[in-house]
């Protein structure tokens, strides 16, 4: 997955530059009409988070202006270097940490972007005496059909790259993490965009159970959780699951998942667990091995209940 992450990243950091090149060189037709830089910059935003996207702000102008050989209007490159890293930073903070809606974010990241825009604007106008900068307000007019192309493409874009690179649907992602966060749910597993397990409870017996009856039902899973301990961990890593998101993590299941390489995102990690089970896998990092032990704990503790 951080492959295809990275692939992803640098097509739209190239497309961000190589687009409006192609439209003012091979069409005739004005960049500042159609914004074509944007589109890849707020698809980078929006996947990847607002500092993705701020860095792309700066390297998108820079590529665009050696693509055009354009080293005369170095001078000019703040005026669109600055708005963009605006756009990155809201763009993503607004979506990936703040879960408002696409049209939103981008709205509102647009608003942020061009207040910033006729700021420069006004220094270099005033400050600098850079008399040949265009009209700011003419400008922006200038740039509607490619403010209506953004809202257009970025989210028909956006969910076909979440899915390429998550294999889930940013809907069904947003979804399972919103029951999460109400806490109407606490385990939730998806497999190809589908939801195949939830539980109101996160029981770690359930888990066992699934894997004892179909040892591929987490394969390529993603798992959305409130909580996870080591246990849990090692289940997952053992039935070969995809990425997890979870609220709170302990230390040790951090560890083991970074160690076996499992995509994870997560709010925050607990120093200490309130899981019992989790003492009697401290050292043990062979998910096999952990399997056994947490499986052998559970059948002791109900084979004591039993008596």
């Amino acid at each position: 997955m951080k492959k295809r992450k990275i692939s992803m990243y640098l097509i739209l950091l190239a497309l961000g530059a190589v687009l409006p090149f192609m439209l003012e060189n091979g069409l005739n037709l004005k960049e500042n009409m159609f914004l074509l830089m944007h589109i890849p910059l707020f698809l980078i935003s929006v996947t990847f988070g607002g500092f993705s996207g701020a860095l792309s702000g700066i390297l998108i102008p820079v590529l665009y202006c050696v693509f055009k050989l354009d080293f005369d209007g170095i001078i000019m490159l703040p005026l669109t270097i600055v708005p963009c890293i605006f756009y990155g930073i809201f763009a993503g903070l607004l979506y990936l940490k703040k879960n408002k809606n696409i049209y939103l974010s981008l709205g509102i990241s647009m608003i942020i972007g061009r207040i910033v825009y006729i700021i420069i604007y006004f220094v270099y106008k005033l400050v600098l005496k850079k008399a040949d900068v265009d009209n700011v307000f003419l400008d922006i007019l200038w740039g509607i059909p490619g403010i209506i192309l953004q809202f257009i493409l970025v989210p028909v874009f956006t969910a076909v790259i979440y899915k390429k690179i998550y294999s889930i649907s940013k809907v069904i992602l947003d979804n399972g993490i919103s029951n999460i966060e109400t806490e109407t749910l606490e385990f939730i597993i998806v497999k190809n965009n589908r939801t195949v397990f939830k539980s109101e409870k996160h029981d770690v017996k359930e888990l066992i159970t699934l894997y004892e009856e179909e040892p591929s039902f987490f394969k390529d899973a993603i798992v959305i959780a409130k909580e996870m301990g080591k246990d849990t961990a090692l289940i997952l890593v053992l039935g070969g699951v995809k990425a997890i998101y979870v609220k709170n993590i302990s230390v040790l299941a951090f560890e083991a998942l970074k160690m076996h390489k499992v995509f994870l995102k997560y709010e925050s990690i607990k120093d200490l667990w309130h899981d019992p089970f989790e003492k009697h896998i401290m050292e043990i990092n062979d998910p096999a091995v952990g399997y056994a032990k947490v499986k052998a704990k559970y059948e002791n503790e109900e084979a004591k209940e039993n008596e």
